[in-house]
């Protein structure tokens, strides 16, 4: 309805704990886009207590569902529900489902009422089917590409990695394990953004860097080349040096 989860905190810990405790809200922009009855519906749908929810007849009854006269002239910004789709990566999706299986838990606990032993049993093999499904071996959606930089700047490697489990990330540089320093720095985020930058590039780091990323289902790799040059003034420089000598 909004194009964004009333969930979504700072980080995968802030959002974890959002989740598990039933804490969310409207931000401004949905707010304003959301009727007050549509607002209202999903009040009464995101309650951590069951007992609390409405059933599925009553959320069949409510206003927002049954009045067809019920509309709304405004329109959600298709460039939000891109950037919302563009969050659900695969790893995000299964910190989601743990997330949601340990409020279940909870949820449980904090009935009176029990649930039979059987309605558990269901309930982790629906979860445990669906960490299956969201199982995946890494694949690069976007490769390394070469890159051409002179002496003294930064060069930048970028790609985008998907699969789950989170997979492991390692830097090759020909052939050599890449370790962080001031020298290599490896940006690295949930969301399966993944950049090396290399700072005061020099003609010493021309060659081939390597991205590989692994899980317990498979194994990717990317790579891309380096090129530096020397700029004119400097080779310049250099020329006059060696005639002056």
């Amino acid at each position: 309805l909004c194009g964004d989860s009333p969930f979504q905190g700072d980080n995968d810990a802030e959002t974890l704990r959002n989740i598990t405790s039933g804490s969310w809200d409207f931000d401004d922009e949905t707010d304003a886009i959301l009727t007050d009855s549509a607002k209202d519906f999903i009040r009464r749908l995101l309650q951590k207590n069951m007992r609390s929810r409405l059933t599925a007849e009553q959320a069949l009854d409510h206003p927002w569902i049954k009045d067809k006269d019920i509309s709304s002239t405004k329109t959600l910004p298709k460039e939000r529900i891109r950037k919302f789709l563009a969050r659900q990566k695969w790893q995000k999706t299964g910190k989601a489902v743990l997330a949601l299986k340990r409020m279940a838990l909870l949820s449980n606990r904090s009935d009176h009422n029990s649930p039979a032993i059987e309605e558990v049993g269901e309930s982790q093999e629906v979860f445990s089917f669906l960490q299956e499904q969201l199982q995946r071996p890494p694949v690069f959606t976007s490769q390394l590409e070469d890159q051409t930089e002179v002496v003294g700047s930064s060069a930048r490697f970028h790609c985008h990695i998907e699969g789950f489990p989170d997979p492991e990330v390692l830097w090759f540089f020909s052939g050599q394990a890449i370790q962080e320093s001031k020298k290599f720095q490896i940006e690295y985020e949930d969301s399966g953004s993944c950049t090396l930058v290399i700072s005061d590039v020099s003609l010493s780091e021309v060659g081939l860097y390597s991205c590989q990323a692994s899980n317990a289902h498979g194994h990717t790799e990317t790579s891309a080349r380096l090129t530096v040059h020397q700029l004119r003034a400097q080779r310049r420089s250099r020329e006059w040096t060696e005639k002056t000598t």
